[in-house]
């Protein structure tokens, strides 16, 4: 993990690792219990990037996995039942 710190009014405090671990601390985000800052060595208090998660697209003729459902499909989706039971 990178070397985090406490951006406090008398300075930077580093971040043991236990401490880390324990309260999941992360770049960017607040100290559970005294409200301050998380930065890193540099100061640095922006958070890291997730990386986007691809779009699902369901009308794609082109893309192989797309699913496409009838109107009947949906709604039998929505109601969790089949609509040859529903009669």
């Amino acid at each position: 993990m990178d070397e985090l710190f406490l951006e406090t009014n008398q300075g930077k405090v580093p971040i043991d690792e236990n401490t880390k671990k324990k309260y999941n601390l992360k770049k960017g985000t607040k100290s559970p219990f005294t409200n301050d800052l998380i930065v890193d060595q540099d100061g640095d208090s922006t958070p890291e990037q997730k990386p986007e998660k691809p779009e699902l697209q369901l009308n794609d003729e082109n893309n192989e996995d797309s699913q496409l459902f009838s109107v009947s499909e949906k709604i039998d989706i929505a109601w969790g039942a089949d609509s040859n039971q529903l009669s």
